[in-house]
């Protein structure tokens, strides 16, 4: 089982990136996700704790199939996990140098509102796989 995650995202969403977005939280809504849309000033405030990991999504980072991303999240499952994804020029340097770990979706550069909502999908196909349903099957 998952940890308590919030997803810190640099800009607004925009149609139609907004609704899916929105339906895989709501899809998620049993499990403590929470989704922080961040202003240049917001990050600035952010202070990590001790029982948090910081993960940041770049594209030089670590990358993992599905199966391998669940597991991973597993191993960190005692930790309220804080995935990072930053706006077209990235995170800020003073968050990303704070990271535990990077990880990738891939080589390729995706939007930030493409990340976000990838990350949510991968989020919600490890819960059905838990399930057994057969949408997570890889």
């Amino acid at each position: 089982m998952m940890s308590v995650l919030t997803i810190y995202a640099g800009g607004k969403l925009k149609p139609p990136f907004d609704a899916l977005c929105n339906l895989y939280v709501k899809r998620l809504s049993p499990l403590k996700i929470s989704v922080k849309e961040m202003e240049e000033k917001q990050w600035k405030s952010l202070v990590k704790l001790k029982s948090q990991r910081w993960i940041m999504w770049d594209e030089k980072g670590i990358q993992f199939t599905s199966s391998e991303f669940w597991k991973k999240l597993d191993t960190l499952s005692p930790y309220h996990i804080c995935f990072f994804i930053g706006e077209s020029f990235g995170i800020p340097k003073n968050i990303f140098n704070q990271n535990d770990e990077i990880w990738s979706f891939g080589l390729m550069t995706w939007p930030h509102l493409f990340a976000r909502a990838m990350l949510l999908e991968q989020l919600y196909r490890k819960i059905l796989a838990q399930k057994g349903h057969p949408y997570s099957f890889v």
